[in-house]
C-alpha cells in the first residue's frame, strides 16, 4: 500500500509478467532481476494492454488474469530505484483520472464474482 492505495508488486526473471489482474484496477510495479529494471504500470495502461487479448491466462476473461511481456512495458520502465515512489504515485493518479474506465472495471469485477457464485451453485446442484 502506498499513501492509502493498493499497489501490486511482482518480480520476474522471465520476459513475461504472469497473473496480471486488470480487473483489480491497481498499479503494477515489476522488478526484473536479470536487467535490474523496474517498471511501473498504471491501472488504465494495464487495462489497455490486456484489452487487446482475446482470452486470459488460464481463464476466458483476460481482465481476470493475463500475461504481459516486458517488451510491451518498455514505456513504463523507471529510470532508477529512486524514481520508483514518484512513478508509482503518478500511476495511481493516472488511474484515478480515468474515472469511467475505473468504474467499468469495478462493474466487470462484480460480474466476475456473480458468474463465479452462479457457477458454483450450478455445479453443486448437479453434484
Amino acid at each position: 500500500m502506498l499513501e492509502g492505495h493498493y499497489v501490486e508488486v511482482k518480480r520476474t526473471k522471465q520476459t513475461t509478467v504472469n497473473q496480471v489482474r486488470a480487473v483489480k484496477y491497481i498499479p503494477l510495479v515489476v522488478y526484473s532481476p536479470p536487467s535490474e529494471s523496474w517498471y511501473v504500470v498504471s491501472p488504465d495502461e494495464i487495462v489497455r494492454l490486456v484489452g487487446k487479448k482475446s482470452r486470459g491466462q488460464h481463464t476466458e476473461n483476460p481482465f481476470e488474469s493475463a500475461t504481459l511481456r516486458l517488451r510491451d512495458l518498455r514505456h513504463c520502465r523507471v529510470s532508477s530505484g529512486e524514481a520508483l515512489r514518484q512513478a508509482t504515485l503518478d500511476a495511481i493518479a493516472c488511474g484515478e483520472s480515468a474515472r469511467e474506465l475505473k468504474d467499468a472495471m469495478s462493474r466487470i469485477l462484480q460480474r466476475c464474482k456473480g458468474l463465479a457464485a452462479e457457477s458454483i451453485e450450478l455445479v453443486k446442484s448437479l453434484l
